[in-house]
């Protein structure tokens, strides 16, 4: 009886132990049989480049990478302080588009800092509309460096990650949203 038991242990153990290579044996197939052709095909075929953007014409005033990309042979547009600092249809569609993405889940549709989020947030959004209030200012300077570094320890991020040019548009969009003297602004 005990030699049938150990037999028994014997051949459960063996055919344990035949399972997990068995099983091994399996996943390494499938890892092969997978995983495998992509990588190679990865390695095969070049990466789809985007076509290099035009250098942004002089008119606009900009100098970004993402706008005016280095490129041998180019010359990149200085950048015009005047067309940086002016509000112009484009860049104030340009932000009210931004705004719409970014910001009107806080500030509302109309700036007035009634958004669905409004609700839940202490310190209430910014009401663009209203001249008072503003901590860092109203100025474009003011609202830029806003954008750029947040307003700890509000609800109010940093939109670093937008670029310069995308942050101004957004800039010169809020500053439409009030119609009240926004004070002078320093154009250096």
């Amino acid at each position: 009886m005990t030699e049938k038991r150990a037999l028994s242990e014997d051949t459960h153990r063996l055919l344990t132990q035949g399972l997990v290579v068995l099983g091994a044996a399996l996943v390494f197939v499938l890892f092969a049989w997978i995983v495998v052709p992509g990588l190679r095909r990865e390695r095969a075929e070049p990466k789809a480049v985007p076509d290099a953007q035009a250098p942004t014409p002089a008119s606009e005033g900009w100098l970004d990478d993402a706008d005016a990309p280095a490129r041998p042979g180019v010359e990149i547009p200085a950048v015009d302080p005047v067309a940086v600092m002016s509000p112009t249809p484009e860049m104030i569609a340009l932000g009210r588009t931004l705004f719409a993405k970014n910001c009107v889940a806080c500030h509302g549709p109309s700036g007035q800092g009634d958004g669905p989020a409004a609700v839940a947030l202490n310190p209430k959004p910014r009401d663009f509309t209203r001249k008072d209030g503003w901590k860092n200012g109203s100025r474009i300077a003011d609202i830029y460096g806003t954008l750029s570094k947040g307003l700890p320890p509000s609800a109010m991020a940093a939109y670093d990650t937008l670029s310069p040019r995308d942050r101004m548009a957004l800039v010169h969009y809020v500053r439409s949203l009030g119609a009240f003297d926004h004070g002078a602004d320093d154009k250096a």
